[in-house]
């Protein structure tokens, strides 16, 4: 069985199981098959994907620019960007601690990244000062609901996007 066969195979299970169970079998089953989930628009929730589409849905899944998004954290954070690209991220996650590459205390450690060294879309490291920001500026503290729970349910990818949602709408 080929990797199309495969995943027309297990689409057509996932249709079963929506049917029958809802879609809490459906992430049962993406757990099973450790499938990738990332934020639907349609469903607007983070959902198992496979062949680049939701799984409860069929929406297509649009690739996220992994060095935009790390810009955009950058920004965020107040990183400045020198001429080459690189983003100066000392003194812009200090949190009390040494996090990731980015050592706080050390003026001499390395802390200039250009996005695509940067990891706040793979490390915890990397992405909780910047929940931490978004918490000290958010006004109201429901539009932190969602954040939270991925968050609580340790779902990094719901976390990272449902935070990256919220800096583009600041």
């Amino acid at each position: 069985m080929n990797n199309d066969e495969l995943n027309k195979a297990i689409e057509t299970v996932a249709n079963e199981i929506l049917t029958k169970k809802g879609t809490s079998g459906i992430y049962d089953l993406a757990e099973m098959l450790e499938l990738d989930c990332a934020k639907c628009k349609q469903c607007e929730v983070a959902t198992p994907m496979i062949n680049g589409e939701c799984l409860i849905c069929g929406t297509p899944f649009t690739v996220p620019n992994r060095w935009e998004n790390n810009r955009i954290f950058a920004q965020f954070m107040e990183a400045e960007m020198n001429k080459g690209g690189e983003f100066d991220m000392f003194g812009c996650m200090d949190m009390g601690d040494t996090f990731a590459d980015i050592d706080c205390e050390d003026e001499n450690a390395q802390h200039f990244f250009l996005p695509e060294e940067m990891r706040f879309d793979t490390d915890w490291n990397w992405f909780m000062p910047v929940v931490a920001k978004l918490s000290t500026q958010s006004e109201e503290p429901e539009e932190l609901d969602e954040l939270r729970a991925y968050l609580l349910s340790g779902y990094f990818t719901g976390a990272f996007d449902e935070a990256l949602e919220l800096i583009n709408n600041k």
